[in-house]
């Protein structure tokens, strides 16, 4: 099963890969931070940065200002007791979440609210390079001018997890698995770069960005990656400490992350693991007998 990526309002590049590299240069300008400079607050207030919570969500959240957040962007648990549920206790349930036989998943559902018409969407923030950037209108009165825009175009809103081309209107964000350069052990941790596009797109500078089940903080990075102030909460204390290393990371330079807009790898079809391998062709042989 492929869980859920909700994306909340709370209020209410230009090439992308330009803008990641002058982020990640302002940030790490200095040799290193050490983590005593670093200030991560397991309680709230308006003052720090940093806020990574261990507890209870809903006790949490009663100590957070309802209009602080410009962003919530979570995958929760679910299990809420809906007229269509049955509800069960929750060891019973995750085991019933990974069927054995399924088809493999390949895709994230964002869900979108905004609490009114009045949100921000940063448009030039998550453009993509135009497939046809010298196209021009044909007719009207801007027959014969440039019909796109410099930065790019508007993204699809659908942002696949496999090998696709840019120019499909898809956008490549591979889930992250063993061989991913920011795989933890946490068993449904999502890509850093899913959360940046959306940290950049619905919010501005300074704003705070929430992740009321923050897991191992690859909200709360995504979010001090592009300068938000950033507030999370989980219960896994272990979860906590590999999420409080990691933002301590982050800052050092050691953190690593996967480039936002980086293209999948494809195989050329020379190297050997993407050959197939002699045993299957026996096996082909053996069947055509």
């Amino acid at each position: 099963m492929v869980s859920d990526l909700f994306l909340t309002y709370c209020i209410c590049e230009t090439q992308t890969e330009l803008l990641d590299m002058f982020t990640q240069q302002l940030i790490f300008n200095s040799e290193s931070i050490s983590n005593s400079e670093i200030s991560i607050s397991d309680t709230f207030s308006e003052s720090e940065r940093i806020i990574l919570h261990t507890g209870d969500t809903y006790a949490f959240l009663r100590t957070v200002p309802s209009d602080l957040s410009m962003l919530i962007i979570t995958s929760p648990p679910y299990n809420v007791g809906k007229a269509y549920e049955i509800r069960t206790s929750i060891d019973h349930y995750l085991k019933q979440q990974h069927a054995s036989k399924r088809f493999s998943g390949r895709y994230e559902t964002m869900l979108w609210f905004t609490k009114s018409d009045n949100y921000k969407f940063n448009l030039d923030s998550v453009r993509v390079p135009s497939k046809y950037p010298g196209k021009r209108y044909y007719k009207g009165k801007n027959k014969g001018k440039i019909s796109g825009n410099p930065l790019g175009k508007n993204p699809s809103d659908i942002w696949e997890l496999v090998a696709k081309e840019w120019d499909k209107e898809l956008w490549d964000i591979p889930n992250v698995k063993s061989n991913h350069p920011e795989k933890t052990e946490h068993p449904c941790q999502f890509p850093i770069e899913l959360v940046e596009r959306s940290v950049l797109a619905f919010t501005d500078e300074e704003d705070v960005v929430l992740d009321p089940y923050c897991g191992v903080a690859s909200s709360l990075i995504a979010g001090l990656k592009h300068n938000r102030r950033v507030v999370g909460c989980e219960k896994d204390r272990h979860y906590v400490e590999i999420g409080k290393n990691r933002i301590y990371d982050f800052y050092a330079g050691k953190l690593k992350i996967r480039p936002l807009g980086k293209p999948v790898h494809k195989p050329t079809g020379r190297e050997k693991v993407s050959q197939r391998p002699k045993e299957w062709q026996e096996l082909n042989r053996n069947s055509d007998k």
